[in-house]
Order: C-alpha cells, then sequence, then structure tokens
C-alpha cells in the first residue's frame, strides 16, 4: 500500500501579514473619514440637488409626451370628452 505524502505546512507570507496588519492600522481613521457628519451632509445635499434636477427634468419631457399621446386618443368614446376636457384646461393654462 502506497503512503500518501502530507504537504508540509506553508510557511506564513510576512509581506502579505505586514500588508494586512497596515491595513488594520489604519481602518479606524478611513472609517472616521469616511462617515463624519459633515461629509454626509454634504452628500445628501448633493444628492437632493440632483434628485430635484431629475425630476424637472422627467416632467419636462413626460408631460408634453402625455399631452400629445392624449390629443391622439379623442376619438375613443368614453375617454374622448375626458381627454378633450382636460386637453383644453391644460392649453388654457400654458395661454395664462
Amino acid at each position: 500500500m502506497a503512503t500518501k505524502k502530507v504537504p508540509a505546512p506553508k510557511k506564513p507570507d510576512l509581506d502579505a501579514l505586514k500588508k494586512i496588519q497596515i491595513g488594520l492600522e489604519e481602518l479606524p481613521d478611513q472609517f472616521q473619514n469616511a462617515f463624519s457628519p459633515w461629509r454626509q451632509l454634504f452628500f445628501n445635499y448633493l444628492k437632493g440637488i440632483a434628485g430635484g434636477l431629475g425630476a424637472i427634468t422627467a416632467l419636462a419631457i413626460v408631460i408634453p409626451l402625455m399631452l400629445w399621446l392624449l390629443r391622439s386618443f379623442q376619438w375613443v368614446p368614453l375617454a374622448g370628452k375626458v381627454v378633450t376636457e382636460i386637453v383644453n384646461q391644460v392649453e388654457d393654462a400654458r395661454k395664462r
């Protein structure tokens, strides 16, 4: 019967352990910088501005498209009168 060779345990890579140690020592500083209250306030402010501009841009595109589509549905028997009234009210509001 053949005996299996058990691999010898590998020596720890001292360079890799040193890098891990340095990374762990720097972790509290990185954590503090990432979660500072002023930094969070600033980025939340920027997110709010971006969200507001995105909403305004989307509405500027969606509302005219909806009006254009509503004008083409005037032939629908039940919704035709309602759609016509909505389009007329929006156009009257634009003229003011």
